[in-house]
């Protein structure tokens, strides 16, 4: 299998984030990360929730997130995450 470059950012301790490349030999998007889990038979489930980072979202996606969120037991560990993991993903906590 060939090589791939990743583009990656780091979290430095002073907030700034500082974009990088990596070079693997394998690639995952969250899902198939999730199936893979899954697979091994770790409970987790995996829900995508796609929202534009250019406009407000709409209320049927606060819906999505609220009947996610709600399908989740007590104690369950939910991660939510965007593309850079700034704006979108802070709404889903704010949610929670």
């Amino acid at each position: 299998m060939p090589m791939t470059n990743s583009r990656i950012y780091f979290l430095l301790e002073n907030g700034r984030v500082v974009p990088s490349w990596i070079a693997s030999d394998s690639v995952q998007t969250p899902r198939e990360a999730f199936d893979s889990f899954k697979a091994k038979g770790y409970r987790v489930n995996y829900v995508r929730i796609p929202i534009s980072p250019e406009q407000a979202p709409e209320d049927s996606y606060l819906d999505e997130y609220v009947e996610a969120i709600k399908e989740s037991s007590p104690g369950e560990a939910l991660v939510f995450n965007c593309g850079m993991g700034v704006g979108r993903s802070m709404q889903a906590y704010l949610y929670h």
